[in-house]
């Protein structure tokens, strides 16, 4: 399958020809109809013949023609982010990390050949050697690895580095290996031995790229210390280095025949040097965005780069002429709105504005304005005009041709916010220093009196700070802002007069809803309250406090008598508009909570947060229905269609979705296999390693299963979780038995692919002999705990003669139960008898975190004490087995992030944020924390973006280290203001 590409279009973009992509509808997750988006770039490897170029995103591999540029096919990567790619020297198989392992695909057919190993590497880097028989790779865990790439055995662990590996590359002659990272160092390994032959030290930060000329004595590199650098890997002599760059370098390749090094760097620069003379080339004239890889096609002729805004370019090694370009991957979007008749769809991420059709999913127009950086999206009531507030001002678009219709305006001002009035002709801009304008539209082109003549049409209309959000009451008469300093104001549109203002909140005003009446105001802040406001008198009329962090998101209901309010507590609140009383209880933790949205006829509720939960109402209240994942981080906005049919989400990491929400959830009819399903029996004393399998999977987010075995033929050693499973699953330590085993585990990081390994089991022979392995008690769980049995298929150990089975039961808890683990604090009921027979999760950890409050309450029941303990017990075995450091999130982010960790065992913790120079910009003290998972926005270390000085650090990037007892761990992030 492959969609032919054209290039047209004002700005040099390409658009897909069809009218219906065939790429947009491979590989999507269960629920969804479309994809808008190919996600975020991370790495791109031409296939050693040249005739494929592979692209590493956040959701998986995508291939392309390297001559068309025409999709070809799509690999998905459900457990985690493809950080890194590989081809094998015979260009037959794929090679991909994510943050869970290596995985492996056959290159014609896009067939996944396995997990060759499961580690945790977070962001780091993948290699073939030249012979295809050994892959390394290497991470955040400060550890090389490499194992045989046909047997999937580990020949090596490498142990030396102090801090994050970000490269690892062989040699041409596959004698040696040469690895880089976050300590400044790069090492050099013999591969036969393990042996680390000679430590080359000189750059003074990060070292993000390696490559090896075709001598194989040559060693490049490319820091953030600005610098490229030329070694001498048989003496470990540095052999020069260049300090042209201006900003980080990322990525350096040598040309096929060695003449010539390619650095790529964050100043927007591709910089072609002359190995011999050192004399530098050219430089050719590429996109202006930050540079993160390059790579030359086998002929040298070629040169393709990925770049900060998700672009794939292509250009001429010998002119510099651009020949072609791959765009559908925005790196983040930020923002997302749907024009008033659902056709069209806009995203913002940091470099770009696109224009999507809202049905198929094909790319529109890329609009781009330098300098950028995109707030919120708003278009027209018509539909006709596009806007947006950008550091370079207001910008205004034809939705249908995207051509500008700023053409009388000689000055733009920093800007972040945008909004039009209800006819479209007059929009509202707020510049840096807190002034709000207003600016009116008259014949497609705007009159900014602010600029052009001393005459303001809002001379007076001055907000106190800068607006954090902004809203149009119905009619589009008045508008309301929300400033960081936590100020509400209310403005007359047509007059600019400003009608009324309080700064009762503590914090910054995150977001606003006018009731559909137009009479209230709602409003949400960082100090936790939503706070209702009189639109005639400006007075306050309600504070509703229940939540316990930030309120991100509010929205009314249909006949606006009810409030729904998220925060990042991870709760929907239910509020009387009358009388400011919580309607209903929070229905539990379900993630930090971004966006809120309900269908045009009132009856759902979209929530969105690491996936999007929904909800209808009952006799009970407001409950959930069903939920979908895929999304790969926060949901930062939500929109539905106008016909209420479809919801759209956005989040950071650059994926857009169409949702059939009235479809229903799909049942399971999975089967569940032992393989190989015939098997012969090895000699007494060496082992046998069977897989539990899954095909046909629908709506997985869990499972349980007990493995019977013959005692007398086989001994039960230990097992390895399989890559079905997407994310971080929470896996519960065997209950082994005489003749059994029972497995389990459990993720919240989105549903499961169709099929794959679930578990992978290894026993001892003890004798020689004919036998069953079969599997009981099988169940699968979704992730809202509903619980499913997948047809079985057993397995045999095959050696006559047969002999029977034995059929003897242990009777082992059901996941569902623990997936419904709040069950017990609602009925008269008692806890599960043997909690180490049923795997937890998220759910799990949450409530017995509440659990410990509620337990120490004199009036608590016995129920509750009873669900205590039970919980306190399966906290016990969910302790991460090591320390690990998470990548950041949002990233890049404007003002806050979450820094997520696991910690093995009772630690001090402190995080020390460092600028490029590796200055100590700020320190985090969190103190002593018991060994658990620190990954939520109510665990996760924060980070508000300001320095020791409390002033807000620049945009750039920065490190992050984890020390934890003896555990020193670092990441790297982005702030882009």
């Amino acid at each position: 399958m492959k969609i032919a590409v054209a290039g047209i279009m004002a700005l040099a973009i390409f658009l897909l020809d069809s009218d219906i992509p065939e790429y947009t509808r491979w590989g999507l997750p269960e629920g969804a109809k479309l994809r808008i988006g190919k996600g975020r770039i991370y790495d791109i490897e031409y296939s050693p013949d040249g005739s494929l170029l592979a692209v590493a995103t956040t959701i998986g591999v995508w291939l392309y023609d390297a001559s068309t540029l025409r999709e070809t096919s799509f690999l998905p990567v459900n457990s985690g982010w493809a950080t890194s790619v590989a081809f094998s020297p015979d260009g037959e198989t794929l090679a991909a990390l994510d943050g869970r392992g290596i995985h492996l695909w056959h290159v014609d057919s896009g067939e996944p050949m396995g997990t060759i190993a499961r580690l945790s590497v977070g962001d780091g880097s993948i290699a073939f050697n030249p012979a295809g028989s050994m892959i390394a790779a290497a991470g955040v865990n400060e550890t090389v690895r490499v194992w045989d790439a046909r047997t999937g055995e580990q020949l090596h662990e490498l142990v030396g580095h102090t801090a994050w590996i970000t490269s690892v590359v062989f040699s041409p002659n596959g004698r040696t290996l040469a690895s880089a990272g976050s300590d400044h160092t790069i090492r050099l390994w013999d591969v036969n031995s393990g042996e680390c032959l000679r430590t080359l030290t000189g750059h003074t930060n990060l070292i993000d790229s390696l490559a090896f000329n075709r001598d194989g004595v040559t060693l490049a590199s490319g820091g953030w210390d600005n610098m490229v650098r030329l070694w001498n890997t048989e003496t470990g002599e540095p052999l020069r280095t260049h300090y042209e760059h201006a900003g980080q370098v990322f990525s350096v390749a040598f040309s096929p025949d060695g003449s010539v090094l390619a650095s790529a760097a964050n100043d927007s620069r591709i910089r072609l040097w002359d190995i011999k003379t050192g004399e530098m080339r050219r430089t050719p004239p590429l996109n202006p965005a930050t540079i993160t890889n390059v790579r030359f096609s086998p002929d040298g002729n070629t040169l393709a780069t990925s770049h900060h805004d998700s672009l794939v370019q292509l250009c001429d090694v010998h002119t510099g002429a651009v020949t072609g370009k791959i765009l559908g991957h925005p790196y983040h979007i930020n923002h997302l709105a749907l024009s008033p008749s659902g056709s069209v769809l806009a995203t913002s991420s940091p470099q770009a504005v696109r224009l999507w059709s809202a049905e198929t999913g094909k790319l529109l127009h890329t609009l781009t304005q330098d300098p950028l950086h995109v707030g919120t999206l708003a278009f027209s009531p018509d539909g006709s005009v596009l806007g947006c507030g950008s550091y370079g001002g207001v910008l205004l678009w034809d939705a249908e041709t995207g051509d500008s219709l700023l053409t009388n305006v000689r000055e733009l001002w920093r800007s972040e916010n945008f909004t039009l009035n209800s006819d479209g002709t007059y929009y509202f801009q707020e510049s840096a220093d807190g002034t709000v304008y207003l600016l009116e539209s008259r014949d497609r082109t705007i009159e900014v009196r602010g600029i052009e003549t001393d005459d303001q049409l809002l001379p007076d209309a001055r907000a106190p700070a800068r607006s954090e959000s902004f809203a149009f009451n119905p009619d589009g008469t008045v508008y309301a802002t929300g400033t960081i300093d936590g100020t509400v104001g209310l403005w007359d549109t047509e007059t600019g007069e400003h009608l009324h203002a309080a700064k009762e909140h503590t914090g910054k005003v995150h977001c606003l809803a006018f009731s559909p009446d137009g009479k209230t105001l709602a409003s949400g802040s960082s100090d936790r309250t939503v706070r209702l406001w009189n639109t005639e008198s400006g007075e306050q009329t309600q504070i509703l406090v229940g939540h316990t962090r930030t309120v991100w998101s509010v929205a009314f209901t249909r006949n606006g008598d009810v409030l729904a309010s998220g925060s990042g507590d991870g709760n929907v609140r239910f509020w009387d508009v009358k009388t400011g009383r919580s309607k209903q209880e929070p229905s539990g933790y379900i993630g930090a909570i971004r966006s809120l949205a309900f269908s045009p006829d009132g009856r759902i509720l979209a929530v969105g947060h690491f996936r999007i939960t929904l909800f209808t109402q009952g006799a009970n209240g407001w409950e959930k229905r069903r939920e979908f994942t895929g999304h790969k981080g926060l949901i930062n906005n939500l929109a539905f269609s106008p016909d209420g049919k479809t919801l759209y989400s956005a989040c950071g990491d650059g994926m857009a979705h169409a949702w059939q929400h009235d479809a229903a959830p799909p049942r399971a009819n999975s089967t569940a296999s032992v393989t190989p399903t015939w098997v012969t029996s090895p000699v007494v004393g060496e082992h046998l390693s069977l897989s539990l399998t899954i095909s046909h999977g629908k709506n997985v987010a869990g499972y349980e299963a007990t493995v019977k075995f013959d005692p007398a033929a086989l001994r039960y050693v230990d097992s390895e979780i399989g890559d079905y499973l997407p994310g971080w699953p929470f896996v519960l330590p065997s209950v082994v038995g005489k003749d059994r085993v029972t497995l389990g585990a459990m993720t919240r990081d989105g549903q499961a692919r169709s099929k794959g390994t679930l578990a992978t089991l290894r026993f001892e022979v003890l004798d020689v002999k004919a036998s069953s392995v079969e599997l009981t008690n099988f169940s699968l769980v979704d992730q809202l705990g509903n619980r499913a049995r997948p047809r079985l298929e057993d397995g045999r150990v095959v050696l006559p003669p047969p002999l029977g089975r034995d059929a003897n039961g242990d009777g082992v808890a059901a996941i569902h139960e623990v997936a419904k683990l709040s069950a017990p604090l609602e009925d008269d009921g008692a806890a599960p008898a043997d909690p180490f027979a049923a795997p937890s999760t998220l759910y799990a950890l949450y409530a017995a975190s509440r659990l410990s409050q509620s337990a120490q309450l004199d009036d608590a029941g016995a129920v509750i004490r009873r669900g205590g303990r039970f919980l306190y017990r399966a906290l016990a075995v969910l302790t991460p087995k090591e320390t690990t450091l998470f990548q950041n999130y949002p990233d890049p982010f404007n003002n806050e992030t979450w820094i997520p960790y696991h910690l093995a065992q009772s630690s001090d913790v402190e995080i020390t944020i460092y600028d490029t120079e590796g200055r100590q910009v700020r320190r985090l003290a969190i103190g002593r924390k018991a060994a658990g998972f620190y990954v939520d926005r109510e665990k996760a270390a924060y980070w508000d973006g300001r320095g020791e000085d409390g002033k807000p650090v620049g945009s750039g990037g920065y490190i992050y280290q984890l020390r934890a007892g003896d555990v020193t761990m670092t990441r790297r992030m982005q702030v882009v203001k």
